[in-house]
Formats: structure tokens, C-alpha cells, sequence
């Protein structure tokens, strides 16, 4: 996972990634309250039905992950 992986949020209930050149998404914290994944299950292909937006340094805040140096232009300290 580097700043040339993409970071989205699956369904409103999962962070997920995607690394340059996969069609697949890593999870990297999933809300098990929203029906989340679980990243223990390894990367999975979203469908036509999952709705997928761009991850903000807010999501990471919310499922406290620690964003890539370099990803968000001011720092992306979560704490």
C-alpha cells in the first residue's frame, strides 16, 4: 500500500485500497455495526451494485487508519 494505490470507501461501511494495476480492493477497516468487511478475508472485486467514492482524511479518521505520507496536502495526521 503506497500513495500509487488508490483509497475509497466501499458502501459507506469499509476503507478499503486498491493497488496500481488490481481490479481487486484490499480492506484495510470495516465497520462491523454497517456491515463491513473484515480485512481478514483478503481483497475482494466490488460488483456493479457497490457504490465506491474516494476516501477523505476524514474516513481515516472514522475507521482509525493512518493515511500514506504524502496522500492528503496536509500531512494526514489522523490524530
Amino acid at each position: 500500500m503506497t500513495t500509487s494505490s488508490r483509497y475509497f470507501v466501499w458502501n459507506e461501511n469499509t476503507l478499503c485500497y486498491q493497488a496500481e494495476g488490481d481490479s481487486r480492493l484490499g480492506v484495510l477497516h470495516g465497520s462491523v455495526i454497517r456491515g463491513g468487511r473484515n480485512w481478514r478475508d483478503g481483497c475482494f472485486t466490488p460488483t456493479a451494485g457497490d457504490v465506491l467514492r474516494d476516501a477523505t482524511l476524514e474516513d481515516f479518521r472514522e475507521y482509525r487508519c493512518q493515511p500514506p505520507r504524502g496522500l492528503f496536502s496536509d500531512g494526514g495526521d489522523v490524530a
